[in-house]
């Protein structure tokens, strides 16, 4: 018997990547405007229920769940106009052999822990070294076994330990 999947499994992954870096800095232009992702991680703490998370199905090397990422400050959850979030509870999927990472849904929440704006998916990138959606994948991939190639000591040892 024939096995048709692998090569179609190598297509789809290489599809992938390849939007992934072909949209990467456009998706990062929309991310600095709108998403907290940008931020830099030191000013943020991520939280991960890992009852929530799991290796994602049919997507190699992909961690898939629920993050809460806190911040020092509020961040810009635009829109709605002037909506201000102090945590933001958010769905990825993240993509260890490529660093991507894709938010399915981001609920920001003030400090009250009411839901001030929700926000859908939006395109894969390839987050900036430093911000919180960097430190999203790195947490997750690690916590795996899963390391991206091009992790650096500054993505490992952000507050200078």
């Amino acid at each position: 018997m024939r096995n048709t999947g692998a090569p179609r499994n190598a297509m789809i992954r290489g599809s992938i990547i390849a939007g992934c870096l072909a949209l990467a800095s456009d998706a990062a232009g929309f991310e600095t405007d709108i998403w907290a992702g940008a931020t830099p991680a030191s000013s943020a703490a991520i939280t991960v229920n890992w009852d929530e998370v799991g290796l994602a199905e049919g997507l190699p090397e992909t961690i898939a769940g629920w993050v809460l990422i806190s911040y020092e400050r509020s961040v810009n959850c635009a829109p709605p106009r002037a909506c201000y979030a102090n945590s933001q509870r958010v769905y990825v999927y993240a993509n260890c052999s490529t660093g991507a990472i894709k938010d399915i849904q981001r609920i920001s929440m003030d400090l009250n822990g009411n839901v001030v704006a929700e926000s859908g998916e939006r395109t894969a990138y390839i987050p900036a070294r430093g911000t919180v959606d960097r430190e999203v994948v790195r947490v997750l991939c690690e916590a795996y076994g899963l390391y991206y190639g091009r992790w650096s000591r500054d993505d490992r040892d952000l507050d200078g330990k």
